[in-house]
């Protein structure tokens, strides 16, 4: 089962989320599960511009702990330069991008996905220069 999230990416910056991956609680909660172990895994992402819609941007997914269940999902500056500000509208006209995060062990025996949701993006104020 996957947990939602609705990341608000701005334009001209970087963006990253760090995830920790537990294994279910033995005890229905009271204690929170052990590190998933990541070892054998990779991790995928895309941003699209519907379920079914093009590619608009493929974030980075890196195993930063393996062991203790760590990954972080990123961007490029290039990447969000690139992608269309969203509408503030409700509903939004178009509607928001669409991503999820999915990890895989190396035979895709096992396949979870962890984060999906809309991409909300703002236009960036400021733009890097050297």
């Amino acid at each position: 089962m996957s947990a939602t999230y609705n990341p608000i990416i701005q334009q001209n910056a970087t963006w990253e989320i760090t995830l920790t991956i537990k294994n279910p609680s033995v005890d229905g909660g009271i204690t929170p599960g052990t590190a998933f172990d990541l070892t054998n895994y990779t991790g995928q992402c895309q941003i699209k511009s519907a379920v079914d819609g093009s590619i608009l941007c493929t974030p980075t997914v890196t195993i930063t702990n393996a062991i203790g269940g760590i990954l972080k999902v990123s961007t490029s500056i290039t990447q969000n330069s690139a992608l269309s500000v969203t509408s503030k509208a409700n509903p939004p006209k178009p509607p928001h991008p669409e991503y999820d995060v999915l990890i895989a062990n190396a035979d895709l025996s096992r396949v979870f996905k962890l984060l999906k949701g809309d991409v909300i993006v703002e236009s960036g104020v400021t733009h890097w220069t050297p």
